[in-house]
């Protein structure tokens, strides 16, 4: 059964460059264009990992960490943005997301941190 990743962002494009990363490696995607929608896939669907925009409107990046892991304290969540978003993915990183992507993404770069967080060793090692 592939890992479900939940990716949330307000921008229909960054979905789509995400999504079709993750489903070529593999996992499986929801995805979610605000903290509110996020937090309720969380509950029904309790996806292994969640990606979350740093610079979401209304209920932004930092948020949508805290209410996650209000749910799941043990949920993996990485923080989405870009180079001119440091504060806004620093405020996520202190609400307790685990790790970074930046944008714009680069594949390796997203599944070695997804790998990570995830605690999945890269295909073709073995433990």
């Amino acid at each position: 059964m592939s890992s479900k990743i939940l990716v949330v962002d307000h921008s229909l494009y960054n979905r789509m460059v995400l999504r079709d990363i993750l489903i070529s490696h593999g996992f499986s995607v929801l995805e979610a264009s605000t903290g509110d929608e996020a937090i309720e896939l969380y509950r029904q669907l309790h996806p292994d990992l969640v990606t979350v925009e740093a610079s979401m409107p209304g209920f932004d990046g930092a948020r949508t960490v805290r209410e996650v892991l209000l749910i799941d304290p043990d949920a993996p969540v990485l923080m989405c943005g870009s180079h001119g978003q440091r504060s806004a993915v620093m405020e996520g990183m202190a609400c307790g997301a685990e790790g970074v992507l930046l944008k714009p993404f680069k594949e390796k770069q997203v599944v070695r941190v997804v790998r990570q967080s995830m605690r999945q060793p890269p295909p073709g090692n073995a433990r």
